[in-house]
């Protein structure tokens, strides 16, 4: 595991400005590498073709969802001892890890978070509860260090809204961290506020930015926003510099391949506990032909990619943003991870959605109740529909699955829907 080694903050620092021909060098290495620990100590890659460049990549077949489901052990390495098990997000997907918190995997996110030029962060972070509550407890808004953790759960009005705004002004961060879909929410309160309070920075992750939400979130702060680009399952993927012009890729951990149609497909150079070797992780978008002028080498993603998520009107006036929904499934409903393969919710009528699942097994189906009975209490009456076909899961134009379908729109968006490419 050479190659694994030898990533670490002191090598990035350089490898940034490397040549185009040194930094395909190093990638083909690590790429060789990643090869020969699947080959040796996995059985689904024991057959594995010796392959000796990136542009013989395309003859490895694409490894999906259900492989990853259906082959989990024999995709397990037999030479890691500490490993993690991480899911990814909306996509369901679960993988072994080798510990994220070693410093080849931490070292890229460091390089990004010193794009952001902030010596000493001081951050209001909007996530999601259900995480909040897994990794720290959190159920409501705390202070924990440097940290201002606000749920988004509890920001679903103006009154949310203008309470949140109220603890930001009083713990006086430097930047502001969270969901493009809460931040814009907040931002569109905030204008309402004749002096309002302005950070250095803001990060934008888990969902696509469009230039509206954008744009809107920068003039009620006056700060610039950073696109983040991650995931559990994956890592520290892309982040732009202080440039702006375009997602530089990790491109010393990651080979990103895009297909005909926009999707992406990833080779984890540094992960050898799971070996994901083009691995269609549901995300899609582009590769941008230009090169930044930063002097990075490393190439450049448009910033509207990925999945989006989207809030759901309630009875009660209200918008609750799905990934609540998405999160309390994941904690709360006992092994829906294992049972279910994907799920979609479309909502045509407000307070009311439905709720499709595609179980594995349809003799093995997850007990929804306690999903049920939480959202009703909020206004939003579930119905849930289970279905064996991936035909019942409609798609955007591009193909990719969604997670929500709906025809509403919240006001803070105005009239940015959204809709062509949700339906």
């Amino acid at each position: 595991m050479t190659y694994f080694n030898k990533i670490n903050i002191d090598l990035l620092h350089k490898s940034q400005f490397y040549s185009e021909d040194k930094l395909r060098e190093l990638r083909t290495e690590g790429l060789l590498d990643l090869l020969e620990q699947a080959r040796l100590h996995t059985k689904y890659y024991k057959k594995l073709l010796k392959i000796k460049e990136i542009e013989e990549l395309d003859q490895v077949p694409i490894l999906t969802k259900d492989l990853i489901h259906n082959q989990f052990k024999e995709l397990t390495a037999d030479n890691i001892e500490n490993r993690e098990k991480w899911t990814g997000g909306t996509s369901q997907q679960v993988v072994i890890k080798s510990p994220t918190n070693s410093a080849p995997l931490y070292s890229g996110k460091e390089r990004f978070m010193e794009w952001q030029g902030l010596k000493n962060i001081k951050e209001a972070c909007l996530w999601g509860q259900g995480e909040l509550q897994h990794d720290l407890g959190i159920i409501e808004p705390k202070i924990i260090g440097n940290t201002l953790y606000m749920p988004i759960e509890q920001l679903r009005s103006r009154k949310d809204a203008l309470s949140y705004l109220k603890m930001i002004e009083e713990f006086k961060p430097n930047k502001f961290r969270g969901y493009p879909s809460a931040l814009t929410l907040l931002a569109y309160y905030a204008m309402e506020k004749k002096k309002r309070y302005q950070p250095e920075i803001i990060e934008s992750n888990c969902e696509p930015l469009t230039p509206y939400k954008k744009k809107m979130i920068e003039e009620a702060f006056n700060a610039p926003v950073y696109v983040f680009y991650g995931s559990q399952d994956l890592g520290s993927m892309a982040q732009d510099c202080s440039q702006h012009e375009g997602l530089h890729l990790f491109a010393e951990r990651y080979i990103l391949e895009v297909t005909k149609e926009g999707r992406f497909l990833w080779t984890d150079l540094l992960n050898y506990a799971m070996p994901l070797i083009r691995y269609e992780n549901g995300d899609s978008g582009k590769i941008l032909k230009t090169k930044c002028s930063c002097g990075r080498v490393l190439p450049l993603l448009d910033e509207t990619l990925g999945r989006t998520l989207y809030f759901l009107w309630t009875s009660t006036d209200e918008w609750i943003n799905v990934t609540e929904i998405h999160e309390h499934m994941y904690f709360d409903v006992a092994d829906y991870l294992k049972l279910v393969d994907r799920h979609q919710v479309i909502q045509e009528e407000q307070g009311k959605c439905v709720l499709i699942l595609k179980p594995w097994d349809l003799t093995k189906k997850p007990d929804m109740t306690c999903i049920l009975e939480r959202f009703k209490k909020y206004g939003l009456d579930i119905e849930v529909k289970w279905t064996t076909s991936l035909q019942d899961f409609q798609l955007s134009k591009s193909g990719k699955q969604l997670s929500v379908v709906t025809k509403f729109t919240p006001p803070w968006l105005g009239k940015e829907t959204e809709l062509a490419e949700r339906m």
